[in-house]
């Protein structure tokens, strides 16, 4: 009994935050609809910007609040944090990128320095058809950007150009590497960064070959062990468009713990957002370098894609160091500078009492409560990076109504098995791709996956998995071999001659036939000239004869 009401409190303990931010998505669109429908006439658009402000700066304390002081995660900041939460000022704020929690983050520092209502970001596009979030961000001042299009560049500075304009405080918030890093489950997207690094490391020293007195920082261009290759376009437009609104650029390198496995000694994945309120992080380690902007180099655009890289490098060292079995756990920065968070329940408890009454009295209100289902229960599935990396669920469903022909299974029985098996395969890639470098190889062949299974200690499984690898492949042969063999037409050969014959038959007799037509209608135009010409000699003869 007590067992079971502990595991009521934990689920409580996570269900609560993730249904009320849930729920309270609406509510703060609905006020945004108010706050800009009473703004629109009358109101300059500087002022509206900044209500706009209060009002996100008010729903993200309300978002604070569970993950700060409701949840258990030990929070510590280390490097210039004392410089930052002592002034307000204009900041280009560039962070690793490991999880959603980094969103959050940028939350923790800006509402320690009063600037929570004035971040702005720069985010992939398909965040844009997010409902609520990507409609509002968008005029927030957010801006978007693809991350294959080259000629985004143009885009982003104008939204720069738009944020200078309006003439507010700003923190803006980049994210270079534009993808989390996550080894359990983009590790494709990892092997392509490292892989780039090193082309763009032969470029470098090709180029400083051919001018040998340049002097080129990329010249010793080496994959980063820690993070991915840093995207340069977005960061490299803020400093162009913003240098002379911008008071300093923040370097924040997040570090979650857990999220090293000591064992086996590969980095794991950090804590998604509901992981997070679950208490599967243990302790969050902030790493802050206040960086002065006249000290950033940017007379070109080489300069500060060099500087971006170096700075990358310093993040790539920090973090092992972080990761290091043997540092002190509160002092492992080099300037020993390190403090654990006070809490802010003062500075969001008053919010997330007025979200959550406010979602609770238009809930009651029938009208908005049929409006809340309508938008809650929308299918939302643009932009979600975690379920195109799921397994099909109608495919688990199916196989376990196979297998449970005779009792009923629970949709939450169900998406435990989809879980189990999202997760079952994320572990089964990664220990092939190990066995793979280990190997040396470049590609992963099922004889890495037959291996990856034996090490994970499920040997057993080899001959049956080996039976299932054959059948699939013979059936994929066969399938290629009747593909192949298949005819594009429904004659066989003789048909198909006969036809080609008949139609040349055709093509003679058609053609002779417009030279007969040719012939008679020349024989015709000839004996009419001739005709005429009798007539016109008898018509002059009768004249003479007058």
């Amino acid at each position: 009994m007590l067992s079971y009401l502990l595991f009521m409190i934990d689920t409580l303990r996570v269900a609560f935050p993730v249904v009320t931010l849930f729920a309270a998505a609406p509510t703060f669109f609905i006020l945004w609809l108010i706050l800009r429908l009473i703004t629109f006439i009358g109101v300059s658009r500087h002022s509206y910007r900044y209500y706009d402000d209060m009002l996100y700066s008010a729903y993200q304390r309300f978002v604070l609040f569970f993950f700060e002081s409701w949840s258990q995660v030990k929070i510590y900041f280390h490097g210039d944090y004392e410089e930052i939460f002592c002034r307000k000022e204009n900041v280009l704020y560039i962070s690793n990128h490991q999880s959603s929690v980094d969103w959050i983050i940028v939350n923790m520092l800006a509402i320690r320095q009063g600037s929570l209502g004035h971040i702005r970001y720069v985010l992939k596009s398909d965040l844009k058809r997010i409902p609520f979030y990507g409609f509002y961000f968008e005029q927030h001042g957010c801006i978007y950007v693809h991350r294959t299009d080259k000629k985004d560049l143009d885009r982003v500075e104008k939204g720069m150009r738009q944020i200078e304009r309006n003439g507010l405080p700003v923190w803006l918030v980049v994210f270079p590497e534009g993808t989390r890093y996550n080894p359990e489950k983009n590790p494709e997207i990892i092997e392509r960064s490292r892989q780039f690094a090193e082309k763009k490391g032969n470029e470098t020293k090709r180029n400083a070959n051919h001018h040998p007195h340049a002097l080129n920082r990329f010249a010793g261009v080496s994959p980063l062990i820690n993070h991915l290759y840093p995207r340069m376009g977005a960061t490299v437009a803020a400093i162009n468009a913003l240098k002379d609104k911008l008071d300093a650029v923040y370097d924040i390198t997040a570090m979650y713990y857990p999220t090293y496995d000591n064992h086996r000694r590969v980095r794991l994945g950090a804590s998604s957002m509901i992981e997070y309120l679950q208490g599967k992080t243990k302790e969050l380690h902030i790493h802050i370098k206040r960086i002065p902007i006249n000290s950033v180099p940017s007379e070109s655009n080489e300069q500060i894609s060099d500087w971006l890289y170096q700075r990358f490098l310093i993040k790539d060292k920090l973090l092992e160091r972080f990761y290091d079995p043997n540092r002190n756990d509160s002092h492992f920065d080099s300037n020993g500078k390190s403090v654990r968070a006070q809490s802010t329940f003062n500075l969001t408890i008053f919010a997330a009492i007025f979200f959550l009454l406010s979602t609770f009295l238009l809930v009651i209100i029938p009208q908005y409560r049929s409006f809340y289902v309508k938008m809650i229960s929308s299918p939302n599935h643009v932009g979600n990076d975690e379920d195109d990396k799921c397994v099909p669920r109608a495919a688990v469903h199916k196989m376990i109504k196979d297998c449970t022909r005779q009792i009923r299974v629970s949709s939450d029985a169900k998406e435990f098995f989809v879980q189990c098996c999202n997760e079952f395969i994320h572990t089964l890639a990664l220990q092939a791709n190990t066995v793979c470098e280990q190997q040396t190889k470049k590609l992963v062949h099922p004889d890495h996956v037959i291996t990856a299974l034996e090490k994970l200690g499920f040997a057993s499984y080899r001959p049956n998995c080996l039976d299932a690898m054959n059948k699939a492949q013979t059936e994929l042969a066969q399938k290629r071999r009747k593909l192949h063999r298949k005819s594009t037409s429904i004659y066989t050969d003789e048909e198909l001659r006969q036809q080609q014959e008949l139609l040349f038959q055709q093509a003679r007799e058609e053609a002779q036939q417009v030279e007969e037509d040719d012939w008679t209608r020349t024989q015709e135009m000839s004996k009419e000239v001739l005709r005429k010409k009798i007539e016109a000699s008898r018509t002059d003869d009768d004249n003479y004869d007058d």
